[in-house]
């Protein structure tokens, strides 16, 4: 419908998405959600930090365990991680 490539679509949806990160306001988090979900038959999987409140996505990473889930927190703010209940 659009004629361009699957890359072209690649460029927009990142700049979009890096566009919508950098305009989010910040606000506290007294409830986060974190679940793991596996992607293509079990063999790849994402991390997904919720906001439980707002019931909203507030980030994802690749990948699962202590390591990704310390790099999830680590992308919020200071007074965001001590506004958690």
């Amino acid at each position: 419908m659009l004629r361009i490539s699957a890359k072209e679509l690649n460029g927009i949806m990142m700049r979009a998405v890096e566009r919508g990160l950098n305009s989010r306001e910040e606000f506290p988090l007294h409830k986060l959600g974190l679940d793991e979900k596996s992607m293509k038959n079990g063999h790849h999987y994402m991390t997904v930090l919720s906001d439980l409140e707002r019931k909203q996505v507030y980030d994802i990473a690749e990948g699962r365990g202590s390591e990704t889930t310390v790099n999830l927190i680590s992308k919020l703010s200071e007074s965001q991680r001590n506004s958690v209940n």
